[in-house]
Formats: C-alpha cells, structure tokens, sequence
C-alpha cells in the first residue's frame, strides 16, 4: 500500500517567529467559513494551523498519508530572555485510517546546518 508524504518545512528566525510557531491558539481574523488575513506572518505556520491544515487533510485525501512539519530553529530565534526548551519531536498525531501528523524543531548550531 502507497501512502503520500506531505513536508512543510519553516525556517523560524527570530524569538517571535518561534513563540508564533508555537502557539496552539492562533486562528485568522475575517469572515467567511476560511477567513484570510490581511498580512502573512509567522502565524500562518503556527502549530494551531498545522493542526487545523492536518484535519482538512484528513476530510479530503482518500488513501493514507503521513504530514511532516519541521520548524528549523536559527540561532538568532534561540536568543530569548527565557530559557528554550529544546525537543526534536514536538507533537505526533495519528489520525484515522493511517493519517499520521509528526511536528519536529530542528536547532541550527551555527550560520549552516548540514
């Protein structure tokens, strides 16, 4: 059995691009049943919309599939006053009839990560 693999990598760059990312809260401003903000910004790859993209995944792809989000963390992201807890593996999510969801952060050593 196939499965489809679906990647979104994104590279967060500052201390605030990361708190955005992980937030569990975030929703868009507008009206309409998929309302569309004004302004793009970090937000849009917030793990509450990865999780809302995940289920929309899950009503419109018939066959099984995996969703692989992986947050690249420079080091100018991990400069923040308060301490950064560091996880390789942030959330997985199975979902039904072998729909999986994996969020990973991936932290940059230096100006390149190999």
């Amino acid at each position: 059995t196939s499965r489809t693999l679906f990647v979104l990598l994104v590279t967060l760059r500052s201390s605030q691009a990361l708190e955005a990312a992980r937030d569990d809260s975030w929703s868009p401003t507008g009206r309409g049943k998929c309302p569309v903000p004004e302004h793009g910004g970090p937000e849009l790859c917030s793990r509450a919309e990865i999780l809302r993209l995940f289920q929309l995944l899950q009503e419109k792809c018939a066959g099984p599939f995996h969703f692989d989000v992986v947050y690249l963390v420079t080091p100018r992201a991990q400069a923040t006053k308060r301490s950064v807890r560091r996880a390789s593996c942030v959330l997985k999510k199975n979902g039904r009839k072998g729909k999986s969801l994996k969020i990973s952060e991936v932290y940059c050593k230096g100006d390149n990560t190999g």
